[in-house]
C-alpha cells in the first residue's frame, strides 16, 4: 500500500491535485492541437467551477478572495476563448502557472 493509498485527501488536497493535473496536461499538450483543445475545454470547465463555487452564497470565503477567483476566472475564460489552440506560448504558460499557484495556495493554507 502506497503512502498516497493510506492516506485519504482532504478537499483542499483534492482540489490543489486537480489544479495540478489539469495544468500538467496543458504544459503536455502543447505540440498537439487536438489534445491542446482538449486541455483547454478541461480547464475552462474547472474554472467554471471554480466561479460557481467561489461566487455562491454558501461560499464561506472573504470578499477580496470571491473577487480574486472571479478576475481569474475572467481572464483564463477570454484567453482561453479568445485564442483557443492558436494561443502563444506565453498565454498558455501564464494559465499553467495560475492553476500551479492556485493549487500551491490551496495546500499552504490547509497547512496553516
Amino acid at each position: 500500500m502506497t503512502e498516497l493509498e493510506s492516506h485519504e485527501l482532504s478537499v483542499w488536497e483534492e482540489d490543489a491535485l486537480v489544479l495540478s493535473q489539469t495544468a500538467f496536461q496543458l504544459d503536455q499538450s502543447r505540440s498537439d492541437s487536438v489534445a491542446l483543445a482538449a486541455a483547454l475545454n478541461v480547464n475552462l470547465e474547472l474554472w467554471i467551477g471554480i466561479k460557481s463555487l467561489a461566487s455562491s452564497d454558501a461560499a464561506r470565503l472573504p470578499p477580496n478572495v470571491k473577487d480574486n477567483l472571479a478576475q481569474l476566472f475572467h481572464y483564463v475564460a477570454e484567453t482561453t476563448l479568445r485564442n483557443g489552440t492558436a494561443m502563444r506560448t506565453e498565454a498558455l504558460d501564464s494559465l499553467i502557472n495560475i492553476n500551479l499557484q492556485l493549487s500551491e495556495g490551496l495546500l499552504e493554507g490547509q497547512a496553516r
